[in-house]
């Protein structure tokens, strides 16, 4: 089996070092309060303002519906695959990595980007 390439490797450290610190940090709510709510969200809220507040429809809703079609769609390709008999450990491995990367990556965005990272939520 290749090994995974390093810019490869870099996106799964991008993404699951702040899935760790989300969920790290939604364990106190001080923290969250601190950190988030007055240090980070404020920056990420007037970004977001000012490049797409001109849209009139939610880019984030965008974003996970793509997320949710996309990984649908991966199941169903999985599901007629195994039907079939048409796939490999290899394929199988590939394609739940893929999917565990995006539903990560949807994680990381709502939570950093639009979420409340407040106990019991994450």
């Amino acid at each position: 089996m290749r090994t995974i390439g390093f810019k490869k490797c870099i996106g799964w450290i991008v993404v699951v070092l702040p899935a760790i610190v989300i969920k790290i940090i939604s364990s106190n709510p001080l923290w969250v309060e601190h950190y988030y709510s007055y240090g980070l969200y404020p920056v990420i809220s007037t970004t977001l303002r000012f490049t797409l507040g001109w849209i009139p429809f939610s880019m984030g809703d965008i974003f996970y519906i793509t997320a949710i079609v996309w990984v649908s769609y991966k199941i169903v390709r999985l599901v007629k695959r195994i039907r079939r008999k048409q796939f490999s450990k290899l394929y199988l491995y590939r394609t739940l990595r893929k999917m565990i990367f995006v539903l990560l990556t949807t994680y990381v965005a709502f939570y950093g980007l639009w979420g409340s990272i407040t106990p019991g939520r994450v």
